[in-house]
């Protein structure tokens, strides 16, 4: 069963039995079981920021400091230069490159906007009127700057892997909830196939990192899921006979851990089977 790639494994004496070594799983104390189950999640949550650490590092992290700007363009037009910093647009103080462009995308062709930089350590207000570019876009005729600061690249791949975990929370409600079905959900057939994709992409392997560190925040949040057989479930049942002393011994636990993995292997089987189909292209 072990040579199945279902993830990682781990046995533990008295995790599954009785036992009267006093260092098996089943006699130590209900905090350390909590720190041992924890354990697992913990080390996928961390494994994914230091994936997007490293991602954001190598890549380089979009500042609000302009590369380049565009000649004869909008805020070429305002006066904007080159090693400026932009600080705010229309007033909306902007830390990012992202909530740059989401302050720019609101503008109308042709009515002015007001943009502020920091140059030379005095802030500056410009009025640009934006134009259309060939692709429909709203553009002012500004680049930024990529910087591989190990702080700030650090910063923005903790808060990538932050929001991918709200975005991941997000997913499973609409799973549990039916807005996603089958088609929705990839298994190890269909992660071979989009590892396979990550690897073609031109952006310096980010695409792949990305996935990787995607991967592993899942497996932290699948295994906290409180289900028999999952770490989750292994958690609740801790504090359940923490809370009912004896009621619930350690055959019982492990008879209803037993019909938890014959249920995933059979969800495993679900999806997979679903992963070949899309393959086919059925």
């Amino acid at each position: 069963m072990r040579l199945i790639p279902l993830g990682g494994y781990c046995a533990m004496e008295g995790e599954n039995e009785e036992t009267d070594n006093p260092r098996a799983f089943t006699n130590k104390k209900g905090w350390q079981k909590l720190i041992i189950l924890f354990a697992g999640a913990a080390m996928n949550i961390i494994v994914a920021n230091l994936v997007m650490i490293i991602a954001f590092t190598v890549a380089g992290n979009v500042v609000n400091k302009l590369a380049e700007v565009t000649p004869g363009g909008p805020a070429d037009q305002a006066g904007i230069r080159a090693g400026d910093v932009i600080v705010a647009v229309q007033d909306v103080e902007v830390d990012t490159w992202g909530e740059t462009v989401t302050e720019i995308a609101k503008g109308t062709v042709g009515e002015p906007m007001d943009i502020t930089v920091r140059r030379g350590g005095e802030r500056v207000t410009c009025t640009v009127v934006p134009e259309y570019s060939e692709d429909g876009r709203l553009i002012v005729g500004i680049t930024a700057s990529v910087s591989h600061n190990p702080f700030t690249c650090g910063a923005s791949g903790i808060q990538a892997t932050w929001d991918m975990f709200k975005y991941e929370i997000e997913g499973f409600k609409m799973l549990f909830s039916g807005k996603l079905g089958r088609e929705d959900v990839a298994g190890p057939v269909g992660m071979v196939q989009l590892v396979k994709e990550t690897t073609t992409t031109s952006d310096g392997g980010f695409s792949f990192l990305f996935l990787i560190a995607l991967i592993s925040l899942n497996l932290a949040i699948i295994n906290l899921l409180p289900l028999p057989s999952l770490d989750g479930g292994r958690i609740l049942f801790v504090i359940i006979r923490k809370i009912t002393g004896n009621m619930i011994s350690d055959e019982l636990e492990a008879k209803v851990h037993l019909i938890g993995i014959i249920l995933l292997l059979m969800l495993f089987v679900y999806i997979t089977w679903g992963d070949i189909m899309r393959l086919l292209g059925r």
